[in-house]
């Protein structure tokens, strides 16, 4: 009996091409926004941006309410202090006012009829310079005695063989600015304590000067010497004080008493001021 000898089978070719490897996976993104309950929350794997600096804005707006806080204040100061300057230089006009109508009623009643029509005319004229300026602006010294010298032609008209005027003013000082009718009570104060109350004739002088960078206004008279009371309306000096407090404080002073010779003098030192007339 013959032995059969065992057959290997061959392999089959391959009717398909061969698998590529699938390629390796990478490691899945775990989602922000889930959380695993029993672990806790996951961890951003995406980091928020830098929050803005909160403290340098807040600085920034505090600033800015405070500068603006400032502002405010310094408006409301501006317009108070030009408020209480408007009440002063508004109470000049009613005294000198009061004043020159009774010069006027004296004229009528002794019968100068031609002196009081004049004037009248004269209070027009000054009334007509003094009422369309800005009463809480500054004028040139030049301005100033100008309506002074308005002023002293209406009392010489009730005074005409009494009043003597004197100005010195230096022409490199007729534009300095100087508040608005600031002489004005000194002036009136003068006519009432010298010329009115002496029957000899009595002079007033006006004088400007500079020393150590102020301006200094002098309204002297020889008159009696007779000290200001606080008779008639009551402002005359303390107008002028006040005004000048509330124009340039401290640096606004107003010194007045006899003269040795006899009359009596008031001086009012101010800063010099240029440009704001």
């Amino acid at each position: 009996m013959s032995r059969r000898r065992a057959i290997t089978p061959k392999p089959m070719p391959a009717l398909l091409p061969a698998r590529r490897p699938a390629p390796p996976q990478r490691p899945a993104r775990p989602c922000p926004w889930r959380q695993n309950l029993s672990s806790g929350p996951s961890p951003n794997p995406y980091p928020p941006p830098p929050s803005p600096p909160r403290r340098k804005n807040l600085a920034l707006g505090n600033g800015e309410i405070a500068r603006a806080a400032e502002r405010r204040e310094g408006e409301y100061r501006r317009a108070a202090k030009a408020a209480e300057l408007r009440s002063l230089r508004y109470q000049v006009n009613p005294h000198f006012l009061f004043n020159t109508l009774n010069s006027l009623s004296a004229l009528v009643m002794v019968g100068r009829g031609e002196q009081a029509e004049r004037m009248i005319q004269s209070i027009a004229n000054f009334y007509r310079q003094s009422l369309t300026a800005d009463p809480t602006a500054d004028v040139p010294l030049a301005d100033e005695i100008a309506l002074q010298r308005a002023y002293l032609d209406i009392e010489a008209v009730r005074f005409p063989d009494r009043l003597r005027v004197e100005f010195q003013i230096p022409r490199e000082l007729e534009q300095a600015c100087v508040p608005g009718m600031i002489l004005q009570p000194l002036v009136e104060n003068s006519i009432k304590y010298a010329v009115s109350a002496t029957t000899r004739p009595v002079t007033i002088r006006i004088a400007a000067r500079a020393a150590d960078g102020l301006l200094v206004l002098t309204v002297a008279d020889d008159g009696p010497g007779g000290v200001p009371g606080p008779g008639g309306t009551g402002i005359g000096l303390a107008n002028v004080r006040n005004r000048l407090e509330a124009r340039f404080g401290a640096q606004g002073t107003v010194e007045g008493g006899p003269l040795p010779a006899g009359g009596y003098a008031t001086v009012l030192t101010l800063p010099v001021v240029w440009k704001d007339c």
